[in-house]
């Protein structure tokens, strides 16, 4: 009975091994489809060689210690395997890899031939021969060897990679991206290929190719932040700028210590005025790092132009609290110090905000928008010599500028110098020839300066530019037909004064010394009931102003048949 037994739990024992073995390879192969090729070494290396799996052992061993790096102890176990049956092709395979990764060339064109001599057109061994060729820079026989093994398997992905890089290695990039096209095309999850071909099309200037392959990557790949950086700085040098600051946002929120790339970014986010991209990517930095300053730079100044954009009081009030922040780290640069005034610049808050952008000036007086802000400010704090001066430094600095030169004239106008404003509105309007305010703003000047023919055209022009725009230019229109009128009256020309004055009446229904030379119009156009009823409105509606008054006399007059 116990010579039974025993024979019986021997038999158990040995029933069991195979499965417990079993399952080990198994493991070991999900690990290794995962890259975990650590595990699989720490969990195979120990198989005694008298497991019935040990030869599946070896073979995952060979290839793991290889993806690891130890290509010695990668060519051992291929070896033990080979040692097994040499015309193993898996054992041949893995062998020659290691070999290839020692940079044995030798040897391992040696053991390629052998192998090809009992397996002819076998695929995978001739895509090692190519591989074996491309390490020993014998480049054309790597395209020979990769061929064979696309005509033998036309599915054969690795040998179409090869093929794509030794082209890519003679410069013949449009075959190159042929090959890797073809093999994008049997594998589309290979994401490593969209971003070669990505390469390879920008390399080719198919820019747009390149822009699809790039997308097509970040779609499909867990490390989004490679290609997302290539692709950001292949649209800063195509200029688009929104694309630019959306793509390279995943990097530098990742990689904000990237000064570079980050100054790239603030570029596209200032050119394609992506104020939201900029803060969201400045939220997310400073969430995990509050005192990051690039960051802080970055929020405080999208905040504010986004505050300007949308009308938002809160933007800039958080502006200027990010810049509080920076302050206590470090202190404001020229261009934080601008944009805190900028801030208080939106909120009214006029002396403070021209302390900062005058600091920032000071600071540095390259800046090309300081001088607008700051001559705006005091604009508005009717400080019309500084300003001015500002709007004159901003035409130094761009002579091409018209709301430089408009801005300028109108600080002139304040303090009666009416011929410089004259001046610069001609310079002015010579970089923008159609801009109706600058001609309404030079008219105005003439007719201050009694340069009545002169004002006239300038009205005129006024009136030839908007006249298909009356809701936008409702008062310059109104005042530029009150002036034509004005001058025909002037001139006794009164069908000309007449046709101004019924011009203007829309755009100025208040204005009743407009209403009184309509009537004093029609009077002396001896159109005498037309006369009376415009009289009689004027007096109904301002018996005792000086335009009812005179409505008035003008009544008398028809009375007693004047």
């Amino acid at each position: 009975m116990k010579r039974f037994l025993l024979a019986l739990s021997i038999v158990v024992l040995a029933a069991s091994q195979p499965a417990s073995g079993q399952d080990k390879i198994q493991k070991a192969k999900e690990c290794f489809r995962q890259g975990d090729y650590q595990a699989v070494i720490d969990g195979l290396r120990s198989t005694p060689a008298t497991d019935i799996h040990y030869k599946d052992a070896l073979l995952l061993l060979s290839q793991s210690y290889l993806a690891v790096g130890q290509a010695d102890s990668a060519e051992a176990r291929g070896r033990i395997l080979l040692g097994f049956n040499d015309k193993n092709i898996e054992a041949i395979l893995a062998v020659n890899r290691a070999l290839v990764a020692q940079k044995k060339i030798k040897e391992a064109y040696t053991l390629i031939r052998k192998g090809l001599k009992s397996k002819k057109n076998h695929a995978g061994m001739l895509i090692q021969l190519g591989n074996v060729h491309s390490a020993a820079d014998s480049v054309e026989q790597a395209i020979v060897a990769y061929a064979q093994a696309k005509e033998s398997d036309p599915k054969a992905l690795e040998a179409y990679i090869g093929l794509g890089e030794s082209y890519r290695r003679l410069q013949a990039c449009a075959v190159a991206i042929l090959q890797y096209e073809e093999a994008a095309a049997l594998d589309s999850s290979r994401c490593d290929l969209k971003l070669t071909l990505a390469r390879l099309y920008r390399q080719e200037q198919r820019y747009n190719d390149a822009a699809r392959s790039y997308i097509a990557a970040i779609n499909c790949s867990e490390d989004k932040v490679t290609p997302s950086l290539e692709l950001g700085t292949l649209y800063i040098l195509a200029r688009q700028y929104g694309n630019a600051a959306n793509i390279l946002a995943n990097y530098v929120t990742v990689h904000p210590e990237d000064l570079e790339t980050w100054a790239q970014f603030n570029e596209a986010v200032d050119q394609a005025k992506a104020w939201s991209v900029g803060l969201d990517v400045a939220d997310s930095i400073l969430a995990r790092d509050a005192g990051n300053v690039q960051a802080l730079k970055l929020a405080a100044k999208s905040s504010n132009q986004m505050g300007k954009a949308t009308r938002s009081p809160e933007k800039h009030l958080n502006a200027i609290e990010l810049f509080g922040r920076l302050a206590k780290i470090q202190p404001l640069d020229a261009e934080d110090t601008k944009y805190l005034g900028k801030a208080h610049f939106e909120l009214r808050n006029d002396t403070t905000a021209i302390r900062h952008l005058k600091r920032s000036w000071e600071m540095d007086t390259t800046q090309t928008d300081v001088p607008m802000d700051l001559g705006s400010a005091y604009m508005r704090v009717k400080d019309w010599n500084r300003a001015s001066a500002m709007f004159a430094t901003k035409i130094r600095q761009d002579s091409t500028s018209t709301a430089a030169y408009v801005n300028y004239a109108l600080c002139e106008e304040q303090m009666n110098n009416w011929d410089n404003a004259r001046r610069a509105l001609i310079r002015g309007l010579k970089q923008a020839p159609n801009y109706v305010g600058g001609h309404y703003y030079l008219a105005y000047a003439l007719q201050r300066m009694d340069s009545v023919q002169a004002a006239k055209r300038e009205y005129e022009t006024v009136i030839a530019l908007a006249d298909t725009q009356t809701t936008r230019y409702r008062n310059e229109l109104g005042d530029s037909y009150r002036y034509l009128a004005f001058v025909g009256l002037y001139e006794k020309n009164y069908p000309a004064a007449l046709m101004a004055i019924e011009s203007a009446m829309p755009f100025r229904p208040n204005d009743w010394e407009l209403a009184l030379w309509h009537a004093q119009t029609l009077h002396a156009m001896s159109r005498r009931d037309e006369a009376r009823r415009e009289y009689e409105r004027i007096v109904r509606a301002v018996p005792k102003r000086k335009e009812g008054i005179d409505a008035q006399r003008g009544l008398d007059r028809l009375d007693l048949g004047f």
